[in-house]
This record gives C-alpha cells, sequence and structure tokens, in this order.
C-alpha cells in the first residue's frame, strides 16, 4: 500500500499524465515532423510512429479524466496507477521494436514508469515494473536475435543478429535498467518518508497547538521546567499571578523567577525546592508526584503569595 493519501496520489497521477504529455510532444512530434518531411505520410515507419504517439497521447487524455472519479477512493487510484503503469509499458516496448530495438536509445523510455513506480508506489512496485522492462527487453531481444521479430534497425539492416554485438548491447541496456529501479526504489524511499515525516509534523504541531490553547486557559498558574529547572513554559495565569512576562520568565531558573520563603520568612535554598529536587530526578522511575503547601513565593515586585502547587514528573 501507498503512503500517500487518496487526494496525494491522485494529484502525483495528473502530474505524471501531464509530465508525459508535455514530453511526449516535445520529443515524438518534432520526431514524426522531420520523419514526415523525409518520408511522407505514406512510410509505414512513420505511419507506425504516428500511431504510437497517438496512443501515449489519448491515454493520458483517459487517465487525466479518470483522476476526477472518485475522488476519496484509496484502492481506485492505486488500480489507476498500476493500468497507467502496464500501458506505458506496452506503449513503450511498442516504439522501442518498432524503431531499432536494442540499437536505439529509445529503449531507455523503460526508465519513465520505472521512476513513476518509485515517486507514487511502494518499492514492490518499482522491482515489478523494473522486472518487467528487464523482462520484456530480454524476450524482445532474444526474438529479434533469433528472426522470430524483425525490428527496424536503426544502425545497420542485420546488426542486432551478430552475437558479438547483440551481448554486449543487452548485457548494457539489462544493467542501466536495473540500476535505474534500484535508484528510483532509493528516491522513492526519501519521498516516502518525507512524506510520513510531514503528516507526522503536521499531526505533532496540531496536537501541540491544542495543548497550548488548553494551558493558555487553565484556571491555575502553570510553568513547566527542563532538568536543569530552567523555565521552559508558562500560561497566562502564571503571568499574572507573578508579575513576570512571559518573555522575560522563559530560559530563568526558577529561583531566580519565583524565590521561595519557608513559614519563617527564610529563603529555601534551591536544592531544597521541591520543583527542583523534582526536575532534578534521573530519568528511571514511575510516575511521581507530590504536594507542597506550607512554603510561599515572591512576586516580581517583591510581594508574597501562599500557594498549593502540584508537582508532577512522568517517564518511560
Amino acid at each position: 500500500m501507498t503512503p500517500f493519501t487518496p487526494l496525494e496520489l491522485q494529484e502525483r497521477i495528473r502530474w505524471y499524465c501531464k509530465a508525459r504529455g508535455w514530453y511526449v510532444l516535445a520529443i515524438a512530434i518534432p520526431g514524426l515532423i522531420s520523419l514526415i518531411t523525409q518520408y511522407g505520410l505514406s512510410n509505414h515507419q512513420v505511419l507506425q510512429d504516428l500511431l504510437i504517439v497517438l496512443a501515449a497521447l489519448l491515454l493520458n487524455t483517459v487517465m487525466y479524466a479518470l483522476t476526477f472519479w472518485r475522488p476519496h477512493w484509496q484502492l481506485y487510484f492505486e488500480i489507476l496507477a498500476y493500468t497507467q503503469i502496464a500501458f506505458d509499458l506496452g506503449i513503450m516496448t511498442g516504439a522501442i521494436f518498432v524503431n531499432g530495438g536494442l540499437e536505439t536509445p529509445i529503449s531507455m523510455l523503460y526508465c519513465i514508469p520505472i521512476l513513476m513506480s518509485g515517486a507514487i508506489l511502494s518499492w514492490r512496485s518499482v522491482y515489478a515494473t523494473g522486472f518487467a522492462a528487464t523482462l520484456l527487453t530480454i524476450t524482445f531481444a532474444l526474438l529479434d536475435f533469433s528472426g522470430t521479430l524483425h525490428s527496424g534497425s536503426v544502425a545497420a539492416p542485420a546488426i542486432h543478429m551478430y552475437a558479438h554485438y547483440f551481448v554486449p548491447t543487452l548485457v548494457i541496456t539489462v544493467t542501466i535498467l536495473l540500476t535505474v529501479t534500484v535508484i528510483a526504489d532509493f528516491v522513492g524511499r526519501l519521498v516516502r518518508q518525507r512524506t510520513e515525516y510531514a503528516h507526522e509534523l503536521e499531526a505533532v504541531n496540531a496536537e501541540k497547538a491544542k495543548t497550548e490553547a488548553i494551558i493558555k486557559t487553565m484556571g491555575s498558574a502553570l510553568v513547566s521546567l527542563d532538568t536543569k529547572g530552567r523555565i521552559t513554559m508558562v500560561n497566562d495565569n502564571f503571568e499574572y499571578l507573578t508579575g513576570w512576562r512571559r518573555d522575560e520568565a522563559l530560559g530563568k531558573s526558577l529561583s531566580e523567577v519565583l524565590p521561595m520563603i519557608d513559614p519563617y520568612g527564610k529563603r529555601v535554598p534551591d536544592d531544597e525546592r521541591p520543583a527542583m529536587q523534582l526536575s532534578a530526578l534521573g530519568s528511571h522511575g514511575n510516575y511521581h508526584t507530590r504536594t507542597v503547601n506550607h512554603y510561599s513565593y515572591i512576586r516580581k515586585n517583591g510581594t508574597s503569595f501562599p500557594f498549593i502547587s502540584s508537582l508532577a514528573r512522568g517517564w518511560r
């Protein structure tokens, strides 16, 4: 299963259809114009190429139109993506072996569906597409070499019949396709990891905003400390109660912002303050909580106030 949501997968299929459509127009059309200029529309090769280009453009149009149907159905878009890849492999196989087979650089067209699989589908799809392209290449090349299938050689009429040329060319082509498959898998994993990270970050930010909103509107004053006793977060009631603004308090130690005095008016040492003791606890143990109700804090303006504080720390 793809980690993308239906809408994301829908958008990626649309992008692929647009990109491949422009590729066909930018590469195939000028080539066809050149062939037509040289040989005319009556030439068999020209007609074959024209039909392949028209089929590719028609497929793009149909696939693009289908992406507007059932926009929230995950399975539908996965089937659509696999269908697109299968048709691409078929069309590109035809284009390759009517234009010279292994001798033509058109065989690199197989890289397009391989890269598409890496961008929008799972790693299994990448290797399935890569191996399918490789198998098609080997199969048609062997049929061509044996004389069962006759492709139009672009270099010489029968060069694909010589083993000393055929074998190295086939090995190089297959190596390139498998290398592209591995690269597509690597890039696809990065894309999926980035997408998952973006989703997780969005969820964390939403939860953080929700928590901050709850904390901000709490009726009690709240302060959060790190393990060194520095203030990392306060709410509005903390500002109101102590006289310290949030931007003034953050980063300072709690003893600096809120000196503590005992019932006799004596300042409590930092190492005896319950909050400091709690924040300095080690990272092992169970959920711990303690309540203090016999001390007072000193506000920013020097006045004191009694309090009941709930101190807690939890760890895994």
